[in-house]
């Protein structure tokens, strides 16, 4: 199975607390992996600098075979990474649920225009530096974006209406996202995560503020995803309903549970 993220002896600190050390994970190609621990164990942490979010301290982080060292070499796989926030207040920024879900993708083509303007620029360049150039452009951004296109406004709607149609809440489309209940902004932030149909899913605590009822819905949904996943929270119960593969965090390291 072919690898979609890989951790190898992740350490963090903040200040000079030290959070964790010694980490090392992997999950494969379309897997779905799980991390649970007790609270104030850095499982939030631990996600947002899998998510390239957060700089770690000492290890080294792999993802879809290329090795990153910092924050910033996480910019070229941002279309492939969906991330999904523990309070989904914090992923809304429009007034609607339909805008809110097409914003992932009109962002998405502002991303994609300034990096085919950049090698245009990089084009012009070459011309005048030859080799030196040449080798500049190797490995830019759009390296990773060329199989993208620039969508129309009109693709752009039909996406989003898909996957709210995918999730069961076409019916929230006109609907302001911070009025809703719980699990309702979770599905709508889950949508937006979606909707650019990312390689990577990584799920912080996605149960907060669900019902039993919710939780099953959202644990169905998770399931039936042809993408990886990794998903941190406290509540085994849910996760052994997702994951081909859990790991326990401590202070220490990262274990995988039988």
């Amino acid at each position: 199975m072919s690898c979609s993220l890989k951790a190898l002896d992740l350490s963090v600190k903040n200040g000079e607390r030290e959070i964790f050390r010694g980490v090392n994970l992997s999950v494969g190609h379309k897997e779905k992996g799980a991390v649970w621990g007790a609270n104030g164990q850095g499982k939030t942490s631990l996600l947002q600098i899998l998510g390239g979010l957060r700089q770690w301290g000492e290890g080294e982080i792999e993802l879809f075979g290329e090795k990153l060292e910092c924050v910033e070499d996480f910019a070229k796989f941002r279309h492939e990474i969906g991330f999904l926030f523990q309070n989904s207040d914090d992923q809304f920024l429009c007034a609607s649920v339909f805008e809110d879900v097409a914003f992932s993708l009109r962002a998405q083509n502002e991303r994609l225009k300034q990096a085919r303007n950049a090698e245009k620029r990089r084009g012009i360049f070459s011309k005048f530096f030859g080799r030196k150039a040449q080798i500049l452009r190797q490995g830019s951004e759009n390296d990773h974006l060329k199989k993208l296109e620039i969508l129309s406004e009109e693709q752009i709607e039909r996406k989003a209406l898909e996957t709210l149609r995918r999730l069961g809440i076409e019916h929230l489309r006109e609907r302001v996202p911070f009025h809703l209940s719980g699990g309702e902004k979770k599905l709508v932030a889950l949508a937006g995560a979606l909707v650019c149909e990312p390689r990577i899913l990584l799920l912080d605590e996605p149960t907060t503020a669900l019902d039993e009822a919710m939780q099953e819905r959202v644990a169905g949904i998770l399931a039936g995803l042809d993408v990886s996943e990794i998903i941190v929270s406290h509540d085994k119960s849910f996760i052994d309903k997702i994951a081909d593969k859990i790991y326990y965090l401590k202070s220490d390291g990262l274990y995988e549970s039988p």
